[in-house]
């Protein structure tokens, strides 16, 4: 009896730590994901800010040209509204409640409609000049990272929660250049669970989300 059942503890010790190994190894790919998408936003943002400073200082040459200005901005403001509340209102805010609510099994995470609306929604109205930041909408497109590559690898549902928030985390680890903010957010705010593949897979993605940075 006791050789049986020690044999049975081996097995598994065995599974749980090759189950560590498996979903360490998909956090990698979360991570990098996360840190590819934080990159491109952040690439379109740059290049949105560089053309309304472009165009802004051509129409400040003309005498009512703050006229087409604020109107410019303002059909810009009104055509991410619409998109998002047509096609993704999980989109609109910052994004973070939502991920919070997919977490506590809440809300869902459609990611291909959330995605897109997003990530264009937010270079039309960030890289027109509204008062909002970059932060929050990499936040929510880390999580839709770690939602991809579970769906993608055909990852066991109870464990999708971890993916996703390890690539909020990653999110902001690459909004920020800090890993550390990335992996304390994902403990403190979304996951609060003291297991060492919660701690394991939100530093790995972190980490190499701030590297592709």
């Amino acid at each position: 009896m006791r050789s049986k059942k020690s044999e049975r503890d081996v097995l598994r010790w065995r599974l749980t730590r090759q189950r560590r190994h498996f979903q360490f190894g998909r956090a990698i790919l979360v991570g990098w994901l996360a840190g590819l998408l934080a990159v491109v936003f952040q690439l379109s943002l740059h290049k949105a800010e560089s053309v309304r400073i472009f165009f802004f200082q051509l129409l400040n040459a003309w005498s009512f040209g703050w006229i087409f200005i604020i109107s410019i901005c303002v059909s810009i403001g009104g055509l991410s509204s619409w998109m998002t509340q047509r096609f993704a209102p999980e989109a609109s805010g910052s994004g973070i409640p939502h991920v919070k609510g997919v977490l506590l099994r809440l809300r869902t995470l459609k990611w291909r409609k959330i995605l897109p609306v997003k990530y264009f929604g937010g270079v039309l109205a960030i890289g027109t000049g509204f008062s909002l930041g970059r932060e929050g909408p990499t936040v929510q497109m880390g999580a839709v990272a770690g939602k991809i590559i579970a769906q993608w690898l055909r990852v066991p549902r109870r464990l999708h929660g971890q993916l996703i928030a390890a690539g909020a985390g990653a999110g902001l680890a690459a909004a920020f250049n800090a890993p550390l903010a990335g992996f304390i957010f994902v403990i403190e705010e979304l996951r609060r669970e003291f297991s060492p593949l919660t701690y394991g897979t939100a530093l790995i993605s972190a980490v190499l989300a701030d590297f592709v940075t």
